[in-house]
């Protein structure tokens, strides 16, 4: 993968060579696992509507918000179910967003992810 700051496609090998090098790092995000305790976070799903629905800057409802999106933004928060909780019990989340052709980050047209992985993986086979 070359040095840029563009996106650059990337073989599977490359993607699984980079995954299980996160997978085995202690620093890797953690997840709740369904019986009380925390797995490695492998990562996130989000439909393929809300993504064109973040390009297109149109809400839920079909109409248009905001500009149309060249780049997507993808951020970090805490799960909304979590905030109460103390920092060492809460789960994160990925936020998406578009960003304009004037690079300004586009804020009416946002969606949280819907399906962590583990709990919601896809199969690869």
């Amino acid at each position: 993968m070359s040095d840029t700051t563009n996106s650059q496609p990337i073989t599977w090998a490359e993607a699984q060579n980079m995954q299980n090098a996160y997978l085995v790092n202690p620093a890797a995000l953690k997840t709740e696992d369904g019986s009380g305790g925390y797995a490695t976070l492998k990562g996130f799903r989000i439909d393929v509507q809300a993504i064109q629905n973040i390009i297109a800057g149109i809400n839920a409802s079909g109409n248009p918000v905001q500009n149309l999106a060249t780049e997507i933004f993808v951020f970090f928060g805490v799960c909304p179910a979590d905030l109460p909780k103390p920092a060492a019990d809460q789960c994160f989340t990925t936020i998406f967003a578009g960003i304009d052709a004037n690079n300004e980050l586009q804020q009416n047209v946002i969606y949280d992810y819907s399906n962590p992985c583990p709990n919601k993986c896809p199969t690869i086979s």
